[in-house]
């Protein structure tokens, strides 16, 4: 696999990762102002790539965690939409966009996205670990027509999981597909994200993917 490419300028990208994943997190994010502490994100030099005979390993020693490329995949870096913030996207061989006339990118038209950050912010995990255990015990209560959550282990840490399923000819689908997303506290003071994104007819072979991922996610 080719090194990361660090995508640079005003790059629709940005909005389908970052901005996706404050959309999802939704109720489960702290109100603007709570708390005093600033919120951090992993940046570009906390990440290490690193090829293996197993295949291309993305590491963060900081946060702590490391997983596995899947094979034939490419590791994109970019800024997110809030101050500071950094993601990576990993995107499946065929992945394809709609562009506009600057080029940039307007709507996923194939393939599989995947997206993964890293937040230091003690009161995002504090309302996060307050979002699980209410999903734990009330699971009805978070299934809606186009979302479910659910609780989910990795490594005998507890995670939220989000299925994000808008109608399929709504404009947000057009632009942003489908998607599941997973939350998973590492600590009091950190939270890893990551999600996938997909049209309906990958989906099958996104989530497949998805999970493969999530089995190779080391703690």
């Amino acid at each position: 696999m080719n090194k990361p490419i660090l995508i640079a300028g005003v790059v629709l990208l940005v909005i389908l990762g970052g901005g996706l994943f404050l959309y999802l997190l939704g109720a489960n994010s702290p109100e603007e102002g709570y708390g005093t502490t600033p919120t951090q994100w992993s940046q570009e030099g906390d990440y290490r790539i690193k090829e293996t005979p197993e295949g291309t390993v993305v590491s963060n020693e900081k946060a702590g965690f490391s997983f596995t490329v899947p094979e034939g995949w490419e590791v994109e870096g970019q800024s997110g939409d809030s101050e500071q913030e950094y993601l990576l996207s990993i995107l499946s061989p065929d992945t394809t966009f709609e562009k506009n006339e600057s080029g940039n990118n307007t709507g996923i038209l194939g393939g599989c996205i995947l997206n993964i950050e890293t937040e230091y912010q003690k009161d995002t995990v504090v309302a996060l670990n307050t979002r699980i255990s209410s999903v734990k015990e009330n699971p009805s209560r978070y299934e809606r027509d186009t979302s479910r959550e659910e609780v989910i282990e990795i490594n005998s840490k507890v995670a939220l999981k989000t299925f994000l399923t808008p109608p399929l000819d709504s404009d947000y689908y057009k632009q942003f597909g489908e998607s599941v997303r997973v939350e998973l506290p590492l600590d009091e003071e950190s939270v890893v994200r990551f999600g996938i994104r997909f049209l309906n007819n990958d989906q099958e072979r996104c989530l497949e993917q998805f999970g493969e991922f999530l089995n190779n996610f080391e703690i």
